[in-house]
This record gives C-alpha cells, structure tokens and sequence, in this order.
C-alpha cells in the first residue's frame, strides 16, 4: 500500500514538473509571437509612414511647371540632363557640348567613358573647380543600364542650384527604336529554325510575358523603367497610386521633361527657360532613316501595335500627361512667342546645315541609319566638326582636357593618340566664342 502511494507521489510530482514545463513554454511562445507581431506591425507602420512621406512629398503634381523664370535662369550654368535609351537625344546633347566647351564649363563624367557608370568613381576635377554639366547616359555598367538614381546625382549637382531635364519620346516609336537597337528579338528568334520579322519576334515576345504581372524593364516600359517606375511598385499600393507617385515624382525631379515628337517646341521653351541665345541652341539633324523604312507607314501589324500599346501602358500615361504639361508651359510663355520663335529656329538651323553638311549624299552608318557627311569647306569649321561628332570621341576628349596635371589616361584608352587634336579643336571653339562675345 505504501509503495503503491509512493509511486502515485511521484508520479504526481513528475506530472507537475512536466506541466510547469510546458506552461513556461507555452508562455515564452505567447511572448515571442507577441513580439513578432509587434515586430511586423512597427515595419508595416514604417512601410506605412515612409509610403506617406513619398505621398507628402511629391502631393502637388503641378507645383513646378510655372516657377517663375528668373528661377531656372539662374540654374542656367549648371545643367543636368538625364538622357533616356532611344529617344533622340544626340543632337539634345551636341547642343550642350558645344555650350559647355564655348564657356570652358566641366562635365560630369566616368573617366575615359562616353556614358557614367554609377559604380565606378567619376572624373576628379583641377584644385578649386567644380562640375557644371551631367549629359551622359546613366548606366550601371558598360553592358547593362539601371534605372535612375536621384541620390547618385544630387550628391555631384545639387538640385537648388542645377536645372533639372530630361526627353520622353511617343512609346511606340521608341519602342521600335529600342527593340530593334539592342536586338532583343534574338532570344525570340533563336527558339526558331525559320527567320522571322521584325513583327513575329515583337508579337511572340510580348505573348510570352505573364499577364499577372507589370512589366517595366529594359524592352516593354523601358523610358518608365529608365525614370525609376520600378521603385513605386509595392504590394499595399494601387498600380494607379504608384502612377500617380512616379508622375508626382518626376514632376518634383526634373525642372522640365521635353517631348522628342515636337522637338523644336521643346527647344524653344528651354531657351526661354535658361535665357540662352539663338546661337546657343542650333543643332544639326545629322542622322537619318533609309528611304525604304520611310516609306512603310508602320513596321508591324496592327495586331502587334495593338500589343505594343497595350502593354506599354505606363510609358504612354507619362507621355500624354508630360504632353499636356508641354502645352501648358507653351501657354505660359505665349504660343504666339513659341511659335514664332521655333519658325526662327529652324531657319537658324536650315542655314547651318546648309554649311556644314552635304545633303545630296548620304553613307551608311552601322546603327542601320544613314547620315550626310560634312561638306569639304566645313572640315575645317570647329562648330561643324564638333556638332558631328560621335559622342564616344567627344567624351573621351572632354576627359582628356579636364585631366589634372599629376594624372595620366590609361594607356589601353582606344583613340588616344587622335584626342589631343579634338581638344585643340575645343580651344579654338573657346576662343571663336569669347572673340565674338568681346
């Protein structure tokens, strides 16, 4: 009987220790849990917060279409473009390396490279000298390009005292442009055995992308994805909502987005903006599409432009809607004025093409265009040459003559023996410039 009792008292005391176990596990479990969920609740309130704060921030859409122009005048000498893939900006920037070079201005650049590279160091300057133009592509690397970081550049040109712009194009040309440029239809075409066209390659891509998903990347939304559309896509926000914030976005980042379609406006609205001269702003059209393409209204069925458009459903909200903000800054200034003044313009730049280039030929570039080669009386004209130029020369020039004295280029830089004689080339373009402007 008393063992049986003993057993039972031990049993009893066993069972308690085992219960008081599990009590104290339960107890921690409750309270990691508990922490847990404080923990994810405080991240959704921070995630909530910081969505609040970009709200916040870029609330006015319109806030900065009508600054006042003695604002932007005074940003004038430093200047920071941000050159979207594809959208005709060559001449756009040939303008500012002719204004850059005549007033003996700094360029932003990577050493030796035609485009920055976010992850590598950018050119040091001469002791005491500071950067005033960024005009290059924006890449992460030589072969690949990222979308656009804010922080890289104000840290280089800081936004209160530099003008702020960049272009947009009509997103189905500049999708034919981007996908044709950069070849994205071979991995299309290397699944087949037969050759396809252009309208096949670009149908059969875009089938193949899910349709749960937005796509913006390097071939469908590319301009939105350049701009940084990719940051605003989160999971708590509407895809109207992130709409709504990246156009906010830009509104706030650029001083003036400029629309490739109606070039010339454009141009003459960022003349008024920065005060320039006519002299400041003529450009040569040097490139040029085969007469064969022109002729074709449309490259591609309108099955596929269908698809095109449809997709690329985010870079055509950001185009109508920087196209209506160009109409509105039109009117701001005076249509009649713009209007006027783009009639002077292209005069202006008829008459400089007349001098520089010889329009009745025409050779074969290898980008699939066609250009005007510089007339013989021309070669000698600095302007000319310059305004010619292929951006890689005129970079890896600009690097050259921006090298502090205790610096050397890298001996593997291709063309440096034909630089110097590109930076002579500058001097006399300086010294024309400041001759005529005594």
């Amino acid at each position: 009987m008393r063992t049986c009792k003993r057993i039972f008292a031990d049993a009893y005391i066993i069972i308690s220790i085992v219960a008081l176990i599990l009590i104290a596990v339960i107890i921690g479990f409750t309270f990691n849990q508990a922490s847990m969920t404080a923990s994810v609740q405080q991240a959704r309130i921070e995630i909530k917060n910081s969505v609040q704060a970009v709200s916040t921030e870029y609330k006015d859409v319109d806030s900065n279409i009508m600054q006042p122009h003695v604002e932007f005048k005074a940003k004038r000498k430093k200047l920071m473009f941000y050159k979207t893939h594809k959208c005709g900006t060559s001449s756009l920037v040939s303008v500012l390396y002719l204004y850059g070079i005549r007033r003996n201005l700094n360029f932003v650049m990577t050493p030796f490279q035609h485009q920055i590279l976010y992850d590598e160091p950018i050119q040091k300057l001469k002791e005491g000298e500071e950067y005033h133009i960024l005009c290059q592509h924006q890449r992460d690397d030589v072969k690949r390009w990222g979308p656009y970081r804010p922080s890289f550049v104000h840290s280089i040109l800081a936004k209160q005292e530099t003008f702020y712009f960049t272009i947009i194009r009509k997103p189905f040309d500049q999708f034919l442009s981007n996908f044709q440029f950069f070849e994205h239809g071979k991995i299309v075409q290397e699944k087949f055995a037969v050759k396809l066209s252009l309208d096949e390659k670009i149908s059969i891509y875009i089938n193949s992308q899910p349709n749960s998903t937005i796509i913006c990347n390097r071939v469908v939304n590319p301009m939105s994805y350049d701009l940084g559309f990719t940051r605003f896509l989160r999971p708590e926000i509407s895809l109207d909502k992130a709409l709504d914030r990246f156009i906010a976005f830009l509104e706030q980042e650029f001083d003036y987005i400029m629309i490739m379609d109606r070039f010339d406006e454009s141009m003459m609205v960022l003349k008024t903006y920065l005060g320039w001269e006519d002299s400041d702003m003529t450009y040569l059209k040097r490139m040029t599409r085969r007469k064969s393409e022109t002729k074709n209204k449309s490259p591609v069925s309108p099955y596929t432009s269908k698809l095109i458009s449809e997709h690329n459903f985010v870079d055509e909200k950001i185009y109508k809607h920087f196209s209506k903000v160009l109409d509105k800054r039109i009117s701001s200034i005076g249509v009649d004025v713009i209007t006027e003044s783009v009639s002077k313009y292209r005069t202006l730049n008829h008459e400089l093409t007349s001098t520089c280039l010889n329009t009745t030929h025409t050779r074969n570039s290898s980008l699939g265009t066609v250009f005007f080669p510089l007339k013989r009386t021309a070669q000698s004209m600095p302007q000319c040459r310059l305004l010619t130029m292929s951006d890689i020369f005129i970079s890896k020039a600009l690097s050259l003559k921006q090298l502090r004295e205790d610096e050397k280029p890298p001996p593997n830089t291709k063309w440096l023996g034909f630089l110097p004689r590109f930076v002579n080339m500058f001097k006399k373009i300086r010294e024309d410039y400041v001759k005529n402007n005594d």
